[in-house]
């Protein structure tokens, strides 16, 4: 009898190793959807450092267009008050050459002229200087 049980035990010592080998196949369902899902984690993992170097990019790409816009408005303040300037400066401009070409049509050409404003010279000899029937004579 005891040759049977220690028959049996081998017997189950067997069928133990056996089923180590039996659990390869029986479990290689679970193993093979565990490396699935640890493959699919890892890929997920690489998505998200993507999409966060991506967002982190998107963030710098954005301060920097702000920042030019902001040299850019003021740039174009700039240029309009300088377009502003330059209208003022044409103006004064036109009253300037205006009145240069109206008194260079008025301008005596007799230097001791009475009616010359300012006057040069003494009154007495300007009066006796100038002829007596003559208007201002403009310069030609």
């Amino acid at each position: 009898m005891t040759s049977l049980i220690t028959n049996i035990v081998a017997i189950l010592g067997a069928l133990g190793g056996l089923g180590g080998i039996c659990s390869v196949f029986l479990f290689y369902r679970e193993n093979k959807r565990t490396k699935q899902l640890e493959n699919e984690h890892k890929s997920n993992d690489e998505w998200r450092s993507l999409v966060e170097e991506h967002k982190a990019r998107e963030r710098d790409l954005e301060q920097t267009i702000r920042e030019r816009d902001a040299i850019i408005a003021s740039k174009d303040a700039k240029i309009e008050s300088l377009y502003k300037e330059k209208g003022e400066c044409m103006k004064r401009n036109d009253k300037l050459s205006s009145t240069v070409a109206a008194l260079s049509i008025l301008r005596c050409k007799l230097i001791t002229c009475g009616k010359r404003s300012p006057p040069i010279g003494s009154r007495s000899t300007e009066e006796s200087d100038a002829p007596e029937n003559s208007e201002h004579e403009p310069l030609k």
